[in-house]
């Protein structure tokens, strides 16, 4: 009757730290949370900012960047590039700020709108530094590019070690297998999932979104 019931705590405490350790592990990274193209996209803000840093010795920063527009314009780059240019991923103007000595680009995020949290919240970039907004865990397992893979990973890895723990743990010729041994090897398995589960999943959304 013991080896049905720590299958199953197996299983469960094996999907558990397979999705904590993979939020702990990817959530920093935005191609995992926000994907390929987002980050793709947001590095026109880097454009952006290096015709601010280029242009602020001699003018010093703008109130708007219309002025910066105005530049492209005259390097003969197309309303259409412009457009998209100085347009985030989710189609939202670019917004900008003078910061004391220097400025703030960010991006209002999925939903548009200033404020939010994990990946509502804005992606702010000051020239320097680009700030992704971490996604809590909740989002992280149900609304990024890695949820789906990071699921069923984390399934097939639970049912799988618990498998394997069930068979293993098996009376051999009679002999009841000790409580200490059963537990030993549970976390034995467990451990080893959840590392495989977690690599197999980074690699798998990274191939993925990379397009190969």
């Amino acid at each position: 009757m013991l080896r049905p019931v720590v299958a199953l705590a197996t299983a469960s405490l094996i999907f558990v730290l397979t999705c904590l350790s993979a939020w702990l592990s990817m959530s920093g990274k935005p191609e995992m949370t926000f994907g390929t193209r987002v980050v793709y996209r947001t590095h026109n803000m880097r454009w952006i900012a290096g015709n601010l840093l280029e242009s602020a010795p001699r003018n010093g920063y703008p109130s708007s960047l219309e002025a910066i527009k105005e530049s492209f314009r005259k390097k003969g780059a197309s309303a259409e590039v412009i457009e998209q240019t100085f347009t985030d991923p989710w189609g939202n103007p670019y917004q900008y700020q003078q910061t004391g000595n220097g400025f703030q680009l960010f991006s209002l995020g999925r939903t548009g709108k200033p404020g939010g949290t994990g990946l509502d919240a804005e992606i702010q970039y000051d020239g320097h530094v680009m700030n992704w907004p971490t996604p809590s865990l909740s989002q992280f397992l149900f609304e990024t590019e890695a949820s789906r893979t990071l699921i069923s990973v984390a399934i097939v890895a639970s049912c799988s070690a618990a498998l394997i723990w069930y068979v293993r743990a098996r009376p051999s010729q009679g002999r009841q297998v000790s409580n200490l041994k059963a537990f030993g090897t549970a976390a034995t398995v467990t451990v080893s999932a959840v590392v495989v589960a977690v690599f197999l999943s980074a690699i798998y959304c990274l191939t993925a979104q990379s397009g190969h």
